[in-house]
């Protein structure tokens, strides 16, 4: 095998029992590298078929580093490196296993250890003593030997001793902690390894928003300092807190409330369920109160803890927009952010639509209608069935005839029959298909454009439309009047103005 250009030209002699491209720089053609194969034995050329790495092993990777000129290469199942630039091994094919890892550095494994090797003082600077060596977090490795963890870094010295069951480095560079265990108890170390949050508790989970440590003992949850002192007591079933707020939800007694890690309680830890209202992260003024459960009632409290509906409902459904979904006696209504009632419960089902600017909703058995962000019906509840409903229009049935409705309720178009697909127009006609063909109604359901084409553009511009059939494109205006005749293939059709 060989390479030739474009124009035929040998460029690299056909003399390969296989080649690859290993590296292409679309930008300068000539750094263009290619693994070549011969007598069973990989190495690498250029362009120019010049040999950069002498064919000599059982395998050849792919450039991985343009700044260190190096490819991983594999000889009787032992890796290394080598450079295509010097041709030379940069890291001895020895090791069971290397990878790079990314800026200087290749972790490698050797009879199941693991070390590290430094490019650019071109020795290993970890050497192969670790059972495991983790990802980095901010130059520091997590390491274990046997059953023990510590933290080095890329040098290989110990930061961190290890004499630890487990270690979890924390993200955060300004504090870099860590979660350490002793003796199956966990407590919370700082970077050189001194305590800072006692050994002491089942789990342990920092929270930097507050500086304190959530931690857990015989099942039971509270929060810490870093004296040890119990800012909310380890006492609650569950704990669930709020960010950039105070405020946690906690369970007790099989019963949920809300408490202020500063104040203490907000809402009475009565609740068999609560869900908090929040608006990014936060609650705000303006945001839905929160929903509370007592004996498989629900109801809602504000943020005092004051209960602002009666605790009567059956179900609450969505709480975005304007309104919010209630059922009572086996009906849906709507009430306010405040909760007062805007509607009765008189509806069977409620839809929101079109991101809450109205609501399809039915009543009276089987009866369709929609409802405006104000709680007012917008149509008359006389439709027999909701067919679909998308981005601003509906489709209802009534009297055996189907209707399309924008959502303000405003009948768009008419037609007996439905189709597979509607592509309603408020000042053109309406695209609608079946069983694969496409044609144009009015707005009283009359079919203007017979349903014989396979394709048709995205919309009207100035009365016209484009349409294929038979994988051939034209133009019909407004009236299904052919105005340029379909007499050449189109890859792509568009209406022109």
């Amino acid at each position: 095998m060989g390479v030739i250009s474009t124009s035929g030209k040998q460029v690299i002699p056909y003399k390969f029992d296989d080649i690859r491209f290993n590296y292409q720089n679309y930008y300068v053609l000539k750094d263009t590298k290619f693994s070549v194969k011969s007598e069973d034995k990989w190495g690498m050329v250029d362009l120019k078929g010049k040999y950069l790495i002498l064919p000599q092993y059982d395998s050849i990777g792919n450039c991985i580093s343009m700044q260190y000129y190096f490819v991983k290469v594999g000889k009787a199942n032992k890796y290394g490196y080598a450079s295509f630039k010097s041709g030379k091994e940069l890291i001895p094919v020895e090791f069971d296993s290397i990878w790079f890892y990314g800026d200087r550095f290749v972790q490698f494994c050797s009879g199941k250890k693991y070390g590290f090797f430094d490019f650019l003082k071109k020795k290993k600077t970890i050497p192969a003593l670790y059972d495991e060596i983790l990802p980095p977090y901010y130059k520091r490795l997590t390491v274990r030997i046997g059953e023990k963890y510590g933290v080095i870094d890329w040098s290989g010295k110990t930061l961190i001793p290890l004499k630890y069951e487990a270690l979890r480095q924390h993200h955060n560079y300004e504090y870099l902690l860590s979660d350490v265990k002793v003796k199956g108890k966990w407590g919370i170390i700082d970077s050189m390894g001194k305590v800072v949050f006692p050994i002491r508790y089942d789990s342990i989970y920092y929270k930097e928003d507050y500086d304190l440590a959530k931690v857990k003992n015989n099942n039971l949850w509270g929060f810490v300092s870093k004296t040890g002192e119990e800012i909310i007591p380890v006492i609650y079933e569950e704990i669930d807190h709020f960010f950039p707020q105070k405020l946690m939800i906690v369970k007790k007694n099989g019963k949920w409330g809300v408490i202020d890690k500063d104040s203490g309680v907000v809402i009475p830890i009565k609740y068999d369920a609560i869900h908090y209202a929040m608006v990014d992260g936060a609650k705000q003024p303006d945001s839905p109160p929160t929903k509370v459960m007592r004996n498989g009632k629900w109801g809602f409290i504000d943020s005092t803890g004051k209960e602002v509906t009666e605790i009567k409902y059956q179900n609450i459904g969505f709480t975005k927009g304007r309104m919010i979904a209630v059922k009572y006696n086996n009906k849906w209504g709507f009430i306010n952010s405040k909760g007062t009632p805007i509607t009765s419960s008189i509806y069977d089902t409620i839809i929101p639509f079109h991101n809450y600017r109205s609501y399809v909703c039915r009543r009276n058995g089987n009866l369709w209608g929609i409802v405006n962000p104000m709680g007012k019906e917008v149509t008359s509840f006389d439709h027999d069935d909701l067919h679909k409903y998308s981005d601003g229009w509906i489709i209802f049935k009534r009297n055996g005839d189907w209707e399309l409705l924008n959502e303000s309720g405003k009948p768009i178009v008419y037609f007996k029959e439905l189709y597979d697909q509607i592509i309603p127009n408020t000042t053109d006609l309406t695209a609608v298909m079946k069983d694969d063909k496409w044609g144009f109604i009015d707005n009283s359901g009359k079919v203007i454009v017979p349903l014989k084409y396979d394709e048709i553009t995205s919309g009207w511009t100035n009365g016209k439309i484009g349409v294929s059939l038979d994988s051939k494109w034209g133009i019909i205006n407004n009236k299904g009047v052919l105005i340029e005749r379909i007499k050449s293939d189109y890859d792509k059709m568009a209406t022109e103005e």
